[in-house]
């Protein structure tokens, strides 16, 4: 089966002010790789030979990285080459990869998330929740943390010890309000500083144990 690729470019015809400029390549780099990875996955089947030509795409397209989530995948993509073999059960965790990247469907992002899921903590430890959480209000599941002796800081640029994403929200996070907040962490994780993102699954495990 012959897979198409649609990949959208958009070239100023002048020089944008810095501010556009970044909102520019923010929506290039969203727009660009969604286009290949829909390509990709167009058949169900990730093949070694997609695998190869993702990654080479990414690495030859270096500007995408100021993109945290582009970022992500790279970097996931690349633990895949790591040891030189790519082995089919790889090309299926790529396949789940490139699924949570794809901005499409409602089903809750995982992309973002520790891998492996951290421990946790609460006592003496802030965190930040964002999105909608089936398990209660956002005020019952601050209560779930201050009661515990933990603390809420409601935002990740002032580098909480956990952000927590609601089981509600959509794979398509980035273009709702509350991606701002898992964009933020996944800077401040980037310059090292111990941000955990979870999921509501796995804070409920922590509160419940």
């Amino acid at each position: 089966m012959t897979k198409d690729y649609f990949l959208k470019e958009t070239r100023p015809t002048t020089e944008a002010p810095a501010s556009v400029a970044r909102a520019m390549t923010w929506a290039k780099a969203t727009n660009e790789i969604t286009g290949l990875i829909r390509g990709i996955l167009a058949d169900g089947v990730v093949a070694e030979s997609e695998a190869v030509f993702l990654r080479a795409w990414i690495r030859d397209r270096p500007e995408l990285l100021c993109d945290s989530l582009v970022r992500s995948l790279a970097c996931r993509v690349e633990r895949i080459f790591a040891d030189g073999i790519v082995t089919p059960d790889e090309l299926i965790e790529l396949k789940e990869i490139l699924s949570e990247f794809s901005p499409e469907g409602e089903t809750p992002t995982q992309l973002p998330l520790d891998r492996p899921a951290p421990v946790v903590i609460i006592a003496a430890k802030n965190f930040c929740f964002t999105g909608t959480f089936v398990s209660g209000t956002r005020k019952w599941c601050e209560e779930q943390i201050t009661t515990r002796g933990g603390g809420i800081q409601n935002l990740p640029a002032k580098f909480p010890h956990y952000l927590v994403i609601g089981s509600k929200i959509s794979g398509a996070w980035r273009n709702q309000t509350y991606g701002k907040k898992i964009e933020s962490a996944m800077a401040a994780r980037e310059t090292k500083y111990p941000v955990s993102i979870i999921n509501e699954d796995h804070w409920l495990a922590a509160i419940t144990t």
